[in-house]
């Protein structure tokens, strides 16, 4: 029923650890293998771990909490992953995209309510820039735009914003602040990713995300909906505050070379 803040906070305590080195190597496992572990799982650090972030993952997100704790009604259930998967309803794609997510981000401190995903489907962008604030304290953020396929994306940001307040006041813009990296990017750079309108069986797109800066174009390979974030540790988004302002816009694809 806890995410230690620090380490520090609780020695010996390895479960961040672990489910952060399985998933480097590969090895992360899919809600599914988590419900099917049997009354014996505890007795080994591995599986007591996954279950472990399993139900920390369930219990403090906003959207399944309640469904999770209905499930404390069904323990005897004979079809115990079914009866999840009744209670989520139409979410249970989402919620095993999120999973995802969640493994990709886990860190001491890992905030549920900050990282939550809004998986609205996006509409099509207006002609010309479409304006987004994106808020430095929350994780990817939907920005309500689809853009199609083969279409090529222009975004351009600026803003200034807190990323830390310890030793004093860590200020930063979309570029990021290049003396400390997360995840190999600079701390503060402004990051997207197009959620696939289907997206497929394999990694998500919000773990692949692309550095845009102060500005970058791209190609978008799957019509999707746009999402934006500030790269922080999803531990350390409560000591940001601020936002960045990200405007958007579609630009014809170039021709295909002559053959």
């Amino acid at each position: 029923g806890t995410v230690p803040k620090t380490r520090d906070e609780a020695p010996m305590w390895g479960r961040v650890r672990t489910i952060q080195d399985l998933f480097a190597a590969g090895k992360a496992l899919p809600l599914e293998e988590v419900f099917d572990f049997d009354g014996r799982a505890h007795s080994q650090n591995e599986a007591y771990a996954w279950s472990w972030a399993a139900a920390a993952f369930l219990d403090f997100h906003p959207r399944y909490r309640q469904p999770f704790r209905a499930l404390s009604r069904a323990v005897e259930a004979e079809d115990f992953l079914g009866k999840f998967r009744e209670l989520v309803g139409d979410q249970w794609a989402q919620l095993a995209e999120e999973w995802q997510v969640f493994l990709a981000n886990l860190e001491y401190g890992y905030e549920a309510e900050r990282m939550a995903i809004d998986f609205t489907p996006g509409e099509p962008p207006a002609e010309g820039w479409n304006l987004v604030k994106i808020d430095a304290a929350r994780g990817w953020q939907n920005t309500r735009l689809r853009l199609p396929a083969g279409s090529l994306c222009e975004i351009r940001a600026r803003g200034r914003y807190q990323v830390a307040e310890e030793p004093r006041t860590w200020w930063c813009e979309p570029g990021g602040v290049t003396i400390r990296y997360y995840q190999g990017k600079p701390l503060g750079v402004l990051l997207a990713a197009v959620r696939p309108d289907a997206p497929a069986q394999g990694p998500s797109a919000l773990i692949r995300p692309l550095a845009i800066g102060l500005g970058s174009t791209f190609t978008v390979e799957q019509s999707g909906t746009l999402y934006l974030r500030v790269n922080d540790s999803a531990g350390e988004l409560d000591d940001n505050a601020g936002s960045l302002d990200a405007a958007v816009r579609m630009n014809s694809a170039p021709a295909a070379p002559a053959q």
